[in-house]
């Protein structure tokens, strides 16, 4: 038997782009909608009847009672609420697409802030007294509020996040080096620390720009991080190869200052390109730059121990830092590394570093505390606790795709986890079980 029919009530979008019919409590506690009002909320849906006027239905808990209460909302009341859930659900959508990159890049543009633009900003501009502390205090708060602006309404890459970081970093030394490429070295120290924060917040914008434009993702964004931390260190040895900027009198001076950052530039197109090209992880990155950075102690130490003629060690220093690149793109070049495993493997470089530097120290007669010795024995050190964690991780990377070394899987996730649990074992020959405990630490 049909029921007669009075009215007809259509259900509508709740927002402008027609994504969401329904409103639960989640949604409704996080848009902030009817605070105070609805305890026990269940869902809301918006309706529209034949003639076009629009009525909100609530449904909510008084105690075992369902409750319904509906609404009807003038033309204006109905947009605003479209407004309130399409706002949110662009914010959402944001947040879901950004994961934990928009937070890696605020962590560090406001670390940034408070340990370099707080007294950075009030040297530079010369302010004194209560000033300079305000105005520290409003610099290192901007380190949070602008980028948090900024990216409110756009996802936030890991290669974003990761090559902005870098540039807040590297852009201090950039700027203060750019500054005295210019001026010379002979300027003051509050133009330096005005150059350095300039350099810093260009250099921030510059990384976040380029990754987001060029869609880089984490492993490319740190291959040309290690690329130009490499040609920075390269172009410094470079210097004193050479003897630059000998003297302050000397007409190389300029050039002593350029030179990192050409080598820092350099080298950050090379990581471009070789990320284009291999799609490496962002471990793969560390592992490059790591041994890189062992093999020029190597190299180093292994030269000082004959002679003590910086330039010929500088020389050293730069064939170590070829070779281990070279190496070091080898080493990850079969397994693609995960970031946890990159980063435990330089935890026990430097384990072995300060293990083996100790034990040269306490073994040492003279005291002498330039003695050669220690750099080259650190080095082996460091080296040798590398290569032990390398061994271990190696069993365990992810073999590298021959479509895409970073494309389809998320390489670039944490993979460390200890399991425990019971162990209970029938022994031959006896009327009691053997009880343990076993544990298994995977990477």
């Amino acid at each position: 038997m049909a029921l007669p029919v009075e009215a007809t009530e259509t259900v509508v979008p709740l927002d402008v782009s027609g994504r969401l019919l329904k409103l639960n409590a989640e949604q409704r506690a996080a848009i902030g909608l009817w605070p105070g009002l609805y305890p026990h909320f269940q869902e809301a849906r918006l309706l529209a009847d034949s003639t076009g006027v629009e009525l909100i239905q609530i449904l909510w808990r008084d105690g075992a009672v369902l409750r319904q209460e509906r609404v009807q909302l003038s033309a204006a009341e109905a947009a605003g609420l479209r407004a309130a859930v399409g706002d949110w659900l662009a914010l959402d959508q944001v947040e879901r697409a950004s994961g934990g990159a928009r937070t890696l890049l605020l962590a560090a543009s406001t670390i940034t802030g408070l340990g370099f633009y707080s007294w950075g900003v009030p040297y530079g501009s010369e302010a004194d007294g209560k000033t300079a502390v305000a105005v520290g205090m409003l610099a290192a708060g901007a380190s949070f509020v602008v980028p948090y602006l900024a990216t409110l309404r756009e996802p936030v890459t890991p290669g974003m996040a990761h090559l902005s970081t870098y540039g807040l970093t590297r852009g201090i030394a950039y700027g203060m080096l750019t500054h005295r490429t210019w001026h010379g070295p002979g300027t003051e120290g509050e133009d330096a620390a005005s150059a350095g924060v300039i350099g810093s917040a260009v250099s921030g914008v510059g990384g976040y720009l380029w990754a987001r434009y060029a869609d880089l993702d984490a492993g490319q964004a740190h291959l040309i991080e290690a690329g130009g931390d490499l040609g920075t260190i390269a172009a410094v040895e470079t210097n004193i190869a050479f003897g630059l900027g000998e003297g302050d009198g000397s007409p190389d001076r300029s050039l002593e200052y350029a030179l990192p950052l050409v080598g820092a530039g350099i080298g950050m197109a090379a990581g471009a390109l070789a990320g284009d090209i291999r799609r490496p992880t962002w471990g793969d990155g560390e592992v490059l730059r790591t041994s890189s950075i062992l093999t020029q102690g190597l190299a180093l130490g292994l030269w000082n121990l004959g002679t003590e003629n910086e330039r010929s060690i500088a020389g050293a220093a730069i064939a170590g830092s070829v070779l281990g690149a070279y190496l070091g793109d080898r080493l990850s070049d079969a397994p693609d590394f995960r970031a946890n495993q990159a980063i435990l493997m330089d935890l026990s470089a430097i384990a072995g570093g300060a293990l083996t530097l100790g034990g040269i120290y306490l073994a040492s007669s003279s005291g002498d505390d330039e003695d050669e010795g220690y750099i080259f024995g650190a080095s082996v050190g460091a080296t040798i606790g590398y290569a032990l964690a390398y061994g271990a991780f190696v069993r365990h990377a992810v073999p590298a795709s021959d479509t895409g070394r970073s494309i389809g899987r998320p390489a670039d996730e944490g993979n460390l986890a200890l399991s425990i649990h019971p162990r209970i074992r029938r022994v031959p020959n006896s009327d009691h079980p053997e009880v343990g405990v076993a544990c298994r630490l995977r990477f």
